[in-house]
């Protein structure tokens, strides 16, 4: 069998025209255009070198020089911008500093604004979750700027991720050094996240759920002047284990656990409010008496204490989230210079959020699955080969027979035709 690569109208990632469709209606390179400003030899055509990046990461590009695969066939019809050569990619990114990766983040946010105020958003009235958490993007090597380690002794970053619980969606997220604590940035993120969500037309509840490594007075005093609830794991000092000890043994109540014996109880504190108790039983042969392992939350939510408790332990969605994340653009950090690498993750937020919207299949009609990964997505929706023809002037995309998710995608192509177009 002989293999030619001479066809000029296919493309692998016939899925990216959504992409690109997407690209058009939230107005992204005419914003970023607008909003984004670096200097030096990567100033120019800044809006198509973001939709180059952010389509190389929707196709699952971890790597800057998997742009490459933009720039075959038919690829540049299906985004209808011009496709930018990783070299040019790798000196834009190296141009941005403090105040631009803070406008990129601005214009991810704002994208994350038009994309609901569009339709995409799941509700305007009923509660918003946010989950945060950290991770650990590592590295190989020592010469990149920022990187160290922390407290899993990881040579890398430590990014800050918060998610919708819902819908899967990134509504934060920011690189920080690898030795930062788990909670830096994470009350000015969270006063960003509740700014969008506004602006975005949600004008009903919002809580964060955080686990301890985010839990602080000060957080929850920023919780309360934002008006928003909280879920938040407490530390176990010597204060909470005097709580802890005041707690009846009649109190405790049986719970559902994936694994062994649980309870919860609750107790308050004057100056924390409500505090919600989980007590795991350690099983070790041997042992003349049981012992348990404690973890606690202080929590706005007034549901009963087994409720309380298994809303509080859905904060693990998140992870699923930094999965998809860690399995595309965050499975590798390209470049020496801190502040490129920052543009990196800003980008990396965007084109798991586009990847989302352009799928959207509750826009389509179909039933919401919100835990669906974006590797799924990538395989039914983006990595599919098409040619691309213009018979009689008219563009036409002709996909594979019996594609899996054919009818899903010509869906989602009519709802994001009726989307409003947006400007800078």
């Amino acid at each position: 069998i002989n293999i030619d690569f001479d066809d000029p109208k296919l493309s692998g990632d016939g899925g990216l025209m959504l992409v690109g469709a997407l690209f058009e209606r939230l107005g992204v390179a005419e914003t970023a255009g607008r909003w984004v400003h670096v200097d030096g030899d990567g100033s120019a055509n800044v809006g198509p070198k973001l939709e180059t990046l952010v389509a190389s990461m929707i196709a699952g590009g971890s790597h800057i020089d998997h742009a490459n695969r933009l720039r075959a066939g038919a690829t540049d019809d299906l985004l209808a911008h011009h496709t930018y050569a990783p070299s040019t990619l790798g000196t834009w990114l190296r141009c941005f500093d403090a105040v631009s990766v803070t406008q990129l983040d601005l214009l991810a946010g704002e994208l994350f604004v038009r994309a609901w105020r569009a339709g995409l958003g799941p509700w305007v009235h009923g509660t918003v979750i946010v989950d945060m958490d950290s991770t650990i993007a590592p590295v190989f090597s020592s010469a990149k700027e920022g990187a160290a380690y922390g407290y899993t002794k990881t040579l890398g970053y430590h990014p800050l991720v918060a998610t919708i619980a819902d819908t899967g969606e990134i509504v934060g997220i920011a690189n920080r050094d690898g030795n930062a604590n788990t909670a830096t940035g994470s009350r000015r993120m969270l006063s960003a996240i509740v700014g969008r969500l506004r602006k975005a037309g949600h004008v009903g509840p919002i809580e964060v759920r955080a686990d301890s490594g985010f839990w602080s007075e000060k957080f929850l005093d920023r919780c309360d002047h934002l008006d928003i609830g909280y879920s938040v794991g407490v530390r176990r000092t010597s204060r909470m284990w005097d709580l802890i000890n005041t707690i009846d043994d009649d109190r405790w109540v049986p719970i559902d656990y994936r694994s062994g014996v649980a309870q919860v109880a609750q107790t308050w504190d004057n100056k924390w409010g409500r505090i919600i108790v989980r007590r795991v039983r350690n099983i070790r042969d041997g042992a003349l008496f049981d012992t348990w392992e404690h973890h606690a939350f202080v929590t706005s939510n007034s549901a009963p204490v087994v409720e309380a408790d298994a809303h509080h332990r859905d904060h693990a969605v998140v992870e699923l989230n930094i999965r998809d994340l860690k399995a595309g653009a965050l499975a590798h950090v390209p470049s020496g210079a801190r502040h490129a690498n920052a543009a990196w993750v800003i980008c990396a937020g965007i084109a798991h959020n586009i990847a989302r919207w352009a799928t959207n299949f509750d826009t389509a009609g179909f039933p919401i699955r919100r835990r669906t990964t974006i590797t799924t997505i990538r395989q039914f929706f983006i990595a599919i080969a098409v040619r691309v023809c213009r018979p009689q002037g008219k563009p036409r995309i002709s996909g594979p027979l019996d594609w899996p998710a054919a009818e899903l995608i010509q869906a989602c192509n009519r709802s994001i035709a009726l989307m409003p177009h947006w400007s800078g």
